[in-house]
């Protein structure tokens, strides 16, 4: 199977924009896709909302603090008693490096590795 070159965030993208009342010839003409793709994606992300909450340091913050940056995943699905359910596994990977010193002398250097993943289970 063909892997596809957009991800599950564009995905839902595109469709949020035909939800907005563009056209779907000109949606297909403007991300290049057929209108089949479309209507697969249509049937396949309805409902879907993709986001995720995560800290990330802010550049332009002074302070140095962690910004958080609140992204939510919803999405509606229909199961079987009985059925278990995998709604997504979830990886982050961060590395930050820090520097301080004082004209152009570094006195301290940090660096910072972390990984965290997620799996929702119905």
């Amino acid at each position: 199977m063909k892997k596809s070159r957009f991800t599950e965030s564009q995905i839902v993208a595109v469709l949020k924009e035909g939800e907005a009342g563009i056209p779907v010839v000109e949606l297909c003409r403007k991300h290049g896709i057929s209108s089949a793709t479309y209507y697969q994606w249509k049937s396949k992300y309805s409902g879907v909302q993709v986001t995720l909450s995560d800290f990330q340091p802010n550049r332009l913050d002074s302070s140095d603090n962690p910004v958080l940056l609140k992204r939510e995943l919803q999405t509606d699905l229909m199961a079987k008693n009985g059925e278990i359910v995998v709604l997504g596994g979830l990886s982050g990977d961060k590395k930050n490096r820090y520097k301080s010193g004082f004209f152009g002398l570094n006195f301290a250097k940090s660096k910072n590795h972390s990984k965290s993943q997620l799996v929702l289970l119905l």
